[in-house]
């Protein structure tokens, strides 16, 4: 079913927050390369954790997310190689 709803902007997200940190070494497992990591201090108007309200996709539209975000960085990860950088 597509549902048209113009105008309307949704936070879509998986229910649960991780690092920055947490998502460099999953993507470093994927890959299997390390990470060159640079630490700086904060910048201004950094936000120290962000969480997406995904209330409102699931009210209007019955959303819920079903892709936890190991199996989404394995997808893009291997559609990435495959279409846009062949090793």
């Amino acid at each position: 079913m597509i549902i048209a709803i113009g105008g309307e902007v949704f936070n879509v997200g998986g229910g649960s927050g991780i690092s920055v940190n947490e998502l460099i070494e999953l993507l470093e497992e994927i890959t299997g390369k390390n990470a060159k990591i640079t630490h700086i201090e904060n910048q201004k108007g950094d936000v120290r954790d962000t969480l997406a309200d995904t209330g409102k996709i699931s009210n209007e539209l019955n959303w819920k997310p079903n892709v936890k975000i190991e199996e989404g960085l394995k997808k893009f990860v291997d559609w990435y190689k495959t279409r846009v950088r062949k090793e």
